[in-house]
């Protein structure tokens, strides 16, 4: 019993030793963890107190006090992003401003954005006299619901082709915008070739803003037959000039002289007796109403023909005329240059077309276009613009003839002669 007691009392010792020793070492550890936090807390560097004032050398301003304020660098990033934003919503605006900005003119001419159109020149045949029908901006289509029904073309063709009848032009010049831009049927483009292919003469085309690839399209498709009268240019201008080759003592000029200076006669002399009759009257008044009077003589024999074809179409009225005498003709749709033009840009539009193409337009050259789709004349400037010619929406039908007659100093001039129709 002695020996188990002493055990006991060995064993209690040497367990109190072993509680002992380990309070002992987990007083160390915690010691040694509180060391290292009060070291890592002293590497930290503390942070700035927002009351202190800053240094006088400094250039930091302070921060903005309040709850809701927020740091300069993040105003900035987000003035940015509202200002990146509203950008982002103005760029079709901005896109548009250019365009209209970019339309500027400067005393009489135009600014444009594009010269880099070539020119083609139509070479007549032998030393005939030569005269051409030129019109602009048909835009036929394939539809009722567009701005020249599908339901007109017969009846524009069987006016085109009484007039055709009435000139009898050598030619058919179409300045551009034969076919409007939804116009998508190739095949109904064809069907239209054929219609001018009926008249057997040649006919230019020069493609207009509304249908310049889709008219190259066309020509990729024409047959033999069609492309012997149909001549699709990829060029922006065409340019047509009189026989200045036939010399005086040639018979056959003589004959046309002779014929035209008997026609100059006859009319001088029924201006002549209408001047007469009108005496009292101021002269430069007289002029102008014996050219109306003669006009309308000569239009209405001539027009009686083609004026039952198309009765369905409305009541014809009167035909008018402004005629001139030019050197040389340049013919053009818009030159490259797609504007939206009003009546007193007009001017400015064609005469930017001389001084942007200056390379190959003259100052002698006479500028014809059409795009525009309003009259207009000048010459002193050497330009005019003929609008549409169609039977749709529009009562007017504009035209233009061209004619080589000949001169009295050297070679031949150009008979330029505007026409307006309505029925």
């Amino acid at each position: 019993m002695g020996s188990d007691n002493s055990k006991n009392k060995e064993k209690k010792h040497h367990s109190h030793k072993t509680n002992s020793s380990s309070k002992k070492e987990k007083e160390e550890k915690q010691q040694s963890i509180e060391q290292n936090k009060t070291e890592e807390q002293n590497k930290i560097p503390n942070p700035p107190n927002p009351k202190k004032s800053t240094p006088p050398n400094s250039n930091i301003p302070p921060p903005p006090k309040g709850k809701n304020s927020n740091p300069p660098n993040a105003k900035k990033s987000i003035e940015s992003k509202k200002h990146e934003s509203k950008e982002t919503r103005k760029k079709p605006e901005e896109k548009t401003k250019k365009k209209s900005s970019s339309k500027k003119i400067e005393g009489k001419i135009m600014n444009l954005r594009f010269n880099e159109g070539t020119m083609k020149e139509i070479k007549t045949e032998g030393n005939k006299p030569w005269n051409a029908f030129v019109i602009a901006d048909m835009h036929l289509n394939n539809v009722e619901e567009s701005w020249f029904p599908i339901s007109k073309i017969p009846a524009t063709f069987k006016f085109l082709g009484e007039m055709i009848q009435k000139e009898k032009p050598d030619q058919i010049i179409i300045l551009g915008d034969l076919f409007h831009s939804t116009c998508s049927d190739l095949n109904y483009c064809l069907d239209i070739m054929n219609e001018f292919l009926k008249f057997q003469l040649p006919t230019y085309i020069i493609g207009g803003n509304h249908d310049r690839r889709k008219v190259l399209r066309i020509k990729e498709k024409l047959t033999k037959e069609q492309k012997k009268f149909i001549k699709i240019t990829k060029h922006y201008f065409m340019k047509i000039t009189p026989h200045n080759n036939i010399s005086v003592g040639n018979t056959n000029q003589n004959e046309n002289q002779n014929e035209n200076e008997n026609e100059n006669e006859n009319e001088n002399e029924n201006e002549n007796e209408n001047q007469n009759q009108n005496q009292n009257e101021n002269e430069n008044q007289n002029q102008n109403q014996n050219e109306n009077e003669n006009q309308n003589q000569n239009q209405n024999q001539n027009q009686n023909s083609f004026k039952n074809q198309i009765k369905n179409q409305g009541v014809f009225q009167s035909t008018n005329f402004i005629q001139t005498q030019i050197k040389s003709l340049v013919m053009s749709h818009d030159g490259g240059n797609n504007y939206k033009l009003t009546s007193t840009e007009v001017k400015p539009f064609i005469c930017g077309l001389r001084h942007f193409y200056s390379r190959f337009i003259t100052d002698d050259d006479f500028i014809l276009i059409g795009h525009t789709h309003i009259f207009k004349f000048d010459e002193k400037d050497k330009i005019a613009s003929i609008p549409p010619f169609h039977l749709g929406s529009i009562a007017w039908k504009y035209s233009c003839m061209i004619q080589e007659v000949p001169s009295k100093d050297s070679g031949n001039l150009i008979q330029l002669t505007l026409k307006k129709l309505k029925i």
